[in-house]
């Protein structure tokens, strides 16, 4: 793949993941269908370090997809690198926490008081060997099905009390000991087809 500078108009403020997820993983992704092309703005490129935050928080949303016209939609971003796990990863709690990753997303979506609460419309995850190196594998998926796989996969364990496998399961980071959830892009591409789960690998 053809390496690609770093954009000056790109601020050095920003966040390694968000640098290399507009220098090296947006340019090799963007043009598959599900995303669609367009330009892209990070979060972190907004002036306002109040918003920046609220967006991040509240709805998930790092970036936002300027369509080529026909409108803007949100994205949410994660990189990370050394080793290529081609998984998803959401943060979660065992204890009904209304203020973890999955559990925001999850009511976003379903929204069951129709307060039109924003989420990011696609989820892209990536990983590379270094920061600012080269991209290895990513993969985009509406957040909307990625939440509700994740959800129908927890009550799965519930029920066989079996949540760790190789394609989906709950991790807990030992540097900050936050729980987090993964789930393979290779379970999701079976279950949800290329139509709806769109992997690339260099």
């Amino acid at each position: 793949m053809k390496r690609l500078t770093m954009n000056t108009n790109v601020s050095d403020n920003l966040t390694k993941s968000a640098q290399d997820f507009i220098n090296i993983v947006w340019p090799a992704i963007s043009s598959h269908p599900i995303v669609g092309g367009g330009k892209l703005t990070s979060i972190e490129q907004v002036d306002s370090t109040d918003w920046q935050k609220i967006f991040d928080l509240l709805s998930g949303i790092d970036a936002w997809q300027l369509m080529n016209g026909k409108g803007i939609r949100g994205i949410a971003s994660r990189v990370q690198w050394k080793e290529n796990r081609e998984t998803f990863t959401i943060g979660f709690s065992f204890h009904g926490s209304q203020s973890t990753e999955y559990s925001k997303r999850l009511r976003a979506i379903k929204d069951e008081e129709d307060l039109g609460l924003l989420y990011p419309k696609l989820t892209i995850q990536a990983f590379l060997d270094d920061h600012n190196g080269n991209l290895l594998s990513a993969c985009v998926i509406n957040t909307k099905d990625l939440i509700l796989e994740v959800e129908k996969q927890l009550q799965i364990g519930k029920s066989s009390r079996a949540v760790n496998g190789s394609d989906f399961g709950i991790l807990t980071n030992p540097k900050s000991d936050k729980r987090f959830i993964y789930i393979s892009w290779s379970s999701l591409l079976d279950k949800l087809g290329e139509d709806k789960v769109g992997i690339i690998r260099l």
